[in-house]
């Protein structure tokens, strides 16, 4: 065991330390309580790993600066955020000292603890900014340098209806947010009719990755109009030129089975000039507004309609 002198006081008890070629504590673990005082309020880092759900990761990591980067807590405490005060396990910071990321639970999830026995550690949490109120549990909270929302997670299951320009959406997985408060993006829960000047689109993405909320799937520009959608059940017809040209989501075999046909959707982005459309295999199409009409049609396979998660 040793300690190091940092900018929050003597660091005790630190074990599998590594450090930046000045010397400085680039990370560690610790098996000593210690109290660090940040813009989160006081945090205690984690010092005991032997609990079945913990993960195998450092109490604290810095930046070459010797700013704080991350703290994982010793337990779940309560932490002070521009949004009140969160039960919180996990706490990222910009370098500046500003909160990055908090993670209210930051369990392992494993054969011997499950992702319903993490989240029943969860309650739900309320955030409200000028163009957004939610309550529901969320896996992890981010925010811009300057304190504003930039993206929450929800937890596995999860769902809100969020007001936008198109109308109300349910979302699920995540929403992100410009520093201004207007919705950058969401990833809806359901297929969701989104009308554009191409048409109307059923908007939804069976697919999308639940890692964050950071990206997803239908996304509006500062101004609020529609940047980009996915979808799984609308197509896209093209004429100019004298030609016509259709653009659909189609059946891939599955990557976890290849005996199972999948639909692979496509991707619709709105821009300045015009359409750019990515086909279901990847491919890219440019289509220029002035040179173009474009018209939107229902695709189906042999689904009434798309796939719903419950609220």
């Amino acid at each position: 065991m040793s300690e190091f002198k940092s900018k929050y006081g003597v660091i005790k008890g630190i074990t599998r330390a590594s450090y930046y070629p000045d010397g400085q504590l680039r990370e560690c673990r610790l098996v000593e309580e210690n109290r660090i005082s940040t813009e989160a309020g006081i945090l205690i880092p984690k010092y005991d790993f032997y609990e079945t759900r913990t993960k195998s990761r450092n109490a604290m990591e810095f930046y070459a600066s010797g700013e704080l980067k991350s703290a994982y807590l010793e337990k779940r405490q309560q932490i002070e955020t521009p949004f009140g005060k969160i039960m919180a396990e996990m706490v990222t910071f910009y370098e500046g000292g500003s909160i990055r990321r908090v993670f209210p639970t930051y369990g392992q999830i494993s054969g011997y603890w499950s992702e319903k026995e993490e989240g029943d550690l969860l309650e739900g949490i309320g955030i409200q900014t000028d163009r957004l109120q939610i309550n529901a549990k969320l896996s992890c909270i981010s925010q811009y340098p300057s304190g504003k929302l930039k993206s929450l997670t929800l937890w596995p299951g999860e769902t809100v209806t969020v007001d936008t320009s198109y109308g109300p959406v349910t979302a699920r997985i995540g929403i992100s947010l410009y520093e201004n408060g207007v919705i950058k993006s969401l990833e809806p829960s359901r297929g969701t009719p989104i009308s554009t000047l191409a048409g109307e689109f059923i908007t939804f993405d069976l697919n999308a990755m639940g890692i964050h909320g950071d990206r997803n799937s239908l996304c509006f520009y500062e101004n609020a109009a529609i940047k980009s959608l996915t979808t799984m059940h609308s197509g896209i017809r093209i004429a100019g030129d004298g030609k016509m040209e259709t653009i659909t989501p189609v059946l891939v075999p599955s990557m976890a089975d290849i005996e199972i046909m999948v639909i692979s959707p496509i991707k619709i982005n709105f821009g300045e000039k015009g359409l750019a459309v990515t086909d279901s295999l990847g491919g890219k199409h440019l289509f220029s507004e002035k040179e173009y009409e474009f018209t939107s049609f229902p695709v189906s396979f042999g689904q009434s309609s798309p796939p719903v998660f419950a609220d």
